[in-house]
């Protein structure tokens, strides 16, 4: 029996909104796996993905594309193909960093838009597929990039009124509708590492929460009724 569900969060339309989309499609297949496979691929959002899958889901912002599939196929097999699509995409192997077995294989890019990871791990008959492109030259354009080592934090208010966040020692007001139609929110950078938070605002109750931060990302903080949409966007 084949199930597919769709999930998709927009927090607005132009603005923060350009950072802070993310889109999930996933498609799983139940029962017995495919026999045959014949091993194409389509191109989607920049990226390859198998025509044969059981099960596929893809994340987007607009700095980072992470596709998730699994390919009834074996892992060399499966390796190869996205080898052939990557390159016909211009993307280059880091050779030298591959490591690919029976079992397992991580493989880095570089790619015109920024780095690239693809891991692979074999799952009886079937083909476990990781594929993450970050946009280092959007994030850049943007503004957003963080400092090398480093993660960058920028913030949004969907409310109506002024709200406050405090972290990493610092206090920032956030005004009504911050970063919805420009990229007008307060940012700030940190080191990799956990951070508690408090945000504040008319109306609301007090959230206490902690932030996980690793290096060289890009995190949204979104103050939104009833709390934070927090969303590692790089």
């Amino acid at each position: 029996m084949k199930t597919s569900s769709t999930l998709k969060k927009h927090f607005i339309n132009l603005g923060m909104a350009s950072i802070l989309v993310a889109s999930m499609s996933m498609t799983t297949l139940s029962g017995n796996a495919v026999a045959a496979v014949s091993l194409e691929a389509t191109i989607e959002h920049g990226i390859p993905v198998p025509a044969k899958t059981n099960m596929k889901s893809l994340e987007l912002t607009p700095f980072l594309v992470t596709s998730m599939v699994t390919v009834p196929a074996a892992l060399q097999d499966v390796a190869a193909l996205y080898r052939t699509e990557l390159s016909k995409l211009g993307w280059q192997e880091d050779a030298g960093k591959s490591v690919l077995t029976d079992a397992a294989a991580a493989m880095s890019f570089t790619t015109p838009d920024g780095p690239a990871q693809l891991t692979l791990v074999a799952t009886g008959s079937d083909t476990q597929v990781n594929l993450s492109l970050r946009k280092t030259e959007t994030a850049r354009h943007a503004g957003l990039l963080p400092v090398d080592g480093q993660t960058k934090v920028t913030f949004g208010n969907f409310l109506d009124s002024e709200a406050t966040v405090t972290i990493n020692n610092q206090v920032f007001k956030i005004a009504a509708h911050a970063g919805e139609s420009a990229l007008d929110g307060p940012s700030l950078d940190m080191k990799p590492g956990s951070y508690a938070y408090k945000l504040e605002a008319p109306g609301e109750e007090p959230v206490l929460a902690e932030l996980v931060v690793g290096s060289n990302e890009i995190w949204g903080l979104m103050v939104a009724p009833g709390g934070m949409l927090p969303m590692k966007m790089y």
